[in-house]
């Protein structure tokens, strides 16, 4: 443990801040969520169910637990439901190749299931206008990603998705930043990569 980011105090255990985990699960996942559901079996194999379920899943689920132990009501409820999130994309995954499921549900099932997280984010997002500019834009950029791809299964329009992975481009990228300028400012005791 480096610094003061986790959680510390005279003879108890140190924790260690694992929203930063958490923020790096959604940053190496996204980018993947945007392919349509069977194309990814097929051309993905194990990888995107693997990085969906353990990247996605588990280190942000764990993070909201962490933040949960901190009090931190916001931090809990975006890091565990990204959590649910990536688990359930992965199980929509993992039905499907199992054969235990014929399809997603069609493509109106699809559409409500990324709106619905599209609405969430959105709510997440007016909340973060409080906090730092970056965190807005990650969690801005993400809603309009969510309404984006659901415009897309809804109306089986190529177009919706392509725009929807470019502006994901941009997102990751801001989202990995977001994740790890506090893991760089910790180390060096000062502000080295400012989240404004």
């Amino acid at each position: 443990m480096v610094r003061g980011s986790g959680i510390c105090g005279e003879k108890k255990a140190c924790f260690p801040d694992m929203a930063y985990v958490g923020g790096d699960g959604k940053d190496v996942g996204t980018p993947y969520r945007r392919v349509r559901l069977p194309l990814l079996i097929l051309q993905a194999g194990s990888m995107i169910i693997a990085m969906a379920i353990f990247m996605g899943g588990f280190a942000m689920f764990t993070a909201g637990l962490m933040e949960w132990k901190k009090g931190n009501t916001y931090g809990m409820a975006a890091y565990s439901s990204y959590g649910l999130f990536w688990f359930s994309f992965a199980a929509l995954l993992l039905l499907l190749a199992l054969g235990l499921a014929k399809d997603t549900g069609g493509a109106g099932a699809m559409a409500a299931y990324l709106a619905l997280w599209g609405l969430f984010t959105l709510i997440l997002f007016i909340g973060s206008l409080k906090m730092s500019r970056l965190l807005a834009f990650v969690l801005g950029t993400l809603a309009l990603i969510f309404f984006l791809e659901a415009a897309g299964a809804a109306t089986g329009t190529g177009m919706f998705t392509l725009l929807a992975g470019y502006i994901e481009i941009f997102s990751g990228f801001a989202a990995i930043y977001t994740a790890l300028a506090p893991v760089l400012n910790d180390i060096y005791g000062t502000t080295v990569a400012p989240i404004g």
